[in-house]
């Protein structure tokens, strides 16, 4: 699972002294497990050293609500052109950025701002 490349990065000591971000769109190739697999990445993250989360596709909706309510600094949006508006406002230089989901869901567009 890509998803367990990225947090073991984002754990890796190496990074310790950068904040670490992520941004997760929802993967709508998971089937019939899709609730499940995307209560599982919610579970890496509170298992993880990421300090800012930003969520968006419908997939994600009760994982933000988990995170919110468990304090976690977690943003939602409907869908990356969302995340684009406010994306520069929550980064800051040296972030590490771990950036997934399905193609579907156009994470493109964010990967190419930032690169901007």
């Amino acid at each position: 699972m890509a998803f367990n490349s990225g947090f073991d990065i984002m754990n890796n000591d190496y990074f310790k002294d950068n904040r670490k971000v992520c941004i997760f769109g929802g993967i709508n190739e998971a089937g019939s497990k899709t609730q499940e697999f995307h209560l599982d990445v919610i579970n890496k993250i509170k298992n993880s050293k990421i300090d800012v989360v930003i969520l968006f596709n419908e997939y994600f909706k009760e994982g933000y609500e988990i995170l919110k309510n468990e304090g976690y600094n977690v943003y939602y949006y409907n869908n990356a052109d969302e995340v684009i508006e406010d994306i520069k406002d929550i980064l800051k230089n040296n972030d590490l950025v771990f950036i997934k989901s399905s193609k579907y869901n156009k994470t493109y567009k964010i990967f190419n701002y930032l690169s901007e």
